[in-house]
């Protein structure tokens, strides 16, 4: 699915140690049958947006698609770290921070930046959990806070973080994932 559309309205509700999510309210492009019956769970989704002279994004993927009337679509969007909500067993020994959260991130093909002490070193197990609350309790230990941006898992002190709710006129591109 390729493609963009004309936004009418969005909104991306983001926190701390919680997932990113959007509700992206769009009039699909007129002459395309096959993007809208493309657009379907799963389906990657790219929002940006400049406000006040900043720029922001939201990646993720649609969760459900909802008509609003003929001519508009509500598309409600998980962000990119959905897939971490899969349960999965680890255990690990002389290990820090920063190695959990890269071996996580690696798993599922996800960016991430750091800035823990990585001084402490564990003996630890993770099991039968979700890696997003992995995470969330192995960030936690050292007071990190835990969130994307864009695609990008953020773990920084908390004093580095606030809540950020956006509202600002936004483009939504549905990058070519190769599903036809």
């Amino acid at each position: 699915l390729k493609g963009s559309a004309e936004v009418h309205q969005a909104e991306v509700l983001r926190q701390d140690r919680a997932m990113d999510s959007a509700l992206i309210e769009v009039y699909p492009p007129r002459d395309s049958d096959t993007w809208v019956r493309q657009l379907r769970t799963g389906v990657p989704v790219l929002l940006s947006w400049t406000s006040n002279k900043r720029h922001g994004a939201f990646c993720g993927y649609v969760h459900t698609v909802t008509a609003v009337d003929s001519d508009r679509m509500l598309l409600t969007c998980v962000g990119m770290g959905y897939p971490l909500h899969l349960t999965n067993a680890r255990a690990q020994s002389d290990t820090t921070s920063r190695q959990i959260i890269s071996e996580i991130c690696n798993d599922y093909l996800l960016e991430f930046s750091t800035n823990p002490s990585g001084s402490q070193r564990w003996n630890i197990a993770q099991g039968p959990d979700t890696d997003w609350n992995w995470l969330l309790a192995v960030t936690l230990r050292e007071g990190l806070s835990l969130h994307f941006r864009g695609a990008t898992l953020l773990c920084q002190p908390f004093d580095h973080i606030m809540k950020q709710n956006f509202r600002a006129p936004v483009d939504v591109v549905i990058p070519d994932t190769g599903f036809n």
